[in-house]
């Protein structure tokens, strides 16, 4: 059987294809649960077998804090990815693969996991670095450097700001102004963020933002 539990957390419509969770199964346990509260389907699965890495992702951008709680039940690595999507799953695979070949030679990536959980805490605080993160396992930011590179198959900035963005992009279409959004997902300087925005998705906040409501208008009069 397989060493990795990969619990997919789908409140929303399934972000990967049969493709995708194709080449998941062949490295990873896959449990779908269709919300949060059903995290005891998770508990019930990890108390009948041992894992050497349990891993939970979901298309939100939070999950209620009970579910940290799941780590004490485990003597494995375990962490949560959230705000996830079908453009992240080429690191999704990368990162389990390297995890699971990691986890079955005497190399600990137990320190390595507690760093990505605490990225994921500190993902929208605008003091976030490498050399914060690389200071938590107590290693040299270079280090950290290289096996990110090699577990998440990304570098640490491009990881980051792609997460940030993509809850900027969800802010935006709830209707949140671009000043609002720049310092909620990790950013003081209105400018740089524009920029890094435009960069991702080849247009300013502001014009996403007026283009997605304007869509969204055009749809409730069709409707009305």
């Amino acid at each position: 059987m397989n060493d990795i539990l990969l619990c997919i957390i789908n409140s929303q419509n399934r972000f990967l294809s049969s493709d995708h969770l194709d080449a998941l199964s062949h490295i990873s346990h896959i449990l779908h649960i269709s919300h949060p509260e059903d995290k005891d389907l998770l508990v019930q699965l990890i108390r009948e077998r041992s894992y050497q890495l349990v891993t939970v992702v979901t298309m939100d951008n939070v999950l209620p804090p009970e579910w940290q709680q799941i780590k004490s039940l485990l003597s494995c690595p375990f962490f949560l990815l959230s705000g996830m999507n079908a453009t992240n799953f080429p690191v999704l695979v990368t990162m389990l693969e390297s995890l699971r070949n990691s986890s079955r030679s005497a190399e600990p990536i137990n320190h390595f996991t507690e760093s990505l959980d605490f990225i994921e805490e500190h993902l929208f605080d605008h003091d976030l670095s490498l050399e914060m993160v690389a200071s938590q396992i107590f290693v040299s930011k270079y280090h950290y450097s290289r096996i990110f590179q090699r577990y998440v198959g990304t570098g640490f900035k491009e990881y980051v700001i792609k997460k940030r963005m993509n809850k900027a992009m969800s802010l935006l279409r709830k209707g949140h102004q671009v000043t609002e959004v720049c310092f909620a997902v990790g950013y003081n300087d209105l400018t740089h963020f524009s920029r890094v925005f435009r960069k991702t998705f080849g247009q300013n906040p502001s014009v996403y933002r007026t283009k997605y409501d304007s869509n969204y208008k055009l749809e409730v009069g069709a409707l009305a």
